[in-house]
């Protein structure tokens, strides 16, 4: 057995499960409920829960990207990476890399820059405008489903790659 790629494996798809999971829970359960709540409570809230979801999140993306780069360069060594433009394994894992950086980029963008920017705009005691409030959380909201879309994508291409081995 493989304990270097067995490893790798485990932490990458726990980390996966972590992400892709806790921004599941986000768009499906967390801003729905939040939505039906006063503006009083949502604020508090999202200051409390946000920083430690951005914080969980980057570092479990960061742990999958790790890993998954760390598991291609050990199954392919450097000079074989042409295998991932020429065979179906290859293909697929790519595809998956890009939804997973794409996952990334617009969480990244659209959700946890949003809710760094509020903390730091209730740190500094200006809370948002309504105006403001309502087009962050339009952004929060359509960023993390968009970016749960693409994590789902990468999920289904990494799950078709295995069926290539």
């Amino acid at each position: 057995m493989d304990w270097y790629m067995t490893t790798l494996r485990t932490v990458h798809v726990l980390a996966a499960i972590v992400w892709v999971g806790g921004t599941a829970f986000m768009v499906l359960f967390l801003q729905p409920a939040l939505r039906t709540v006063a503006p009083e409570v949502q604020r508090p809230a999202i200051l409390a829960i946000g920083p430690r979801a951005v914080a969980g999140l980057k570092a479990s993306a960061a742990i999958v990207l790790i890993t998954g780069i760390l598991m291609v360069l050990h199954v392919l060594g450097t000079g074989e990476l042409d295998r991932l433009f020429n065979t179906k394994w290859g293909v697929s894992i790519f595809l998956g890399f890009l939804s997973a950086v794409a996952m990334f980029g617009v969480g990244n963008t659209f959700v946890m820059n949003n809710i760094l920017r509020m903390k730091a705009m209730a740190v500094a005691g200006t809370p948002p405008s309504p105006e403001q409030a309502m087009r962050m959380g339009k952004q929060m909201r359509y960023g993390a489903m968009v970016a749960l879309l693409f994590g789902i994508l990468a999920v289904i291409a990494m799950l078709i790659a295995r069926g290539y081995n």
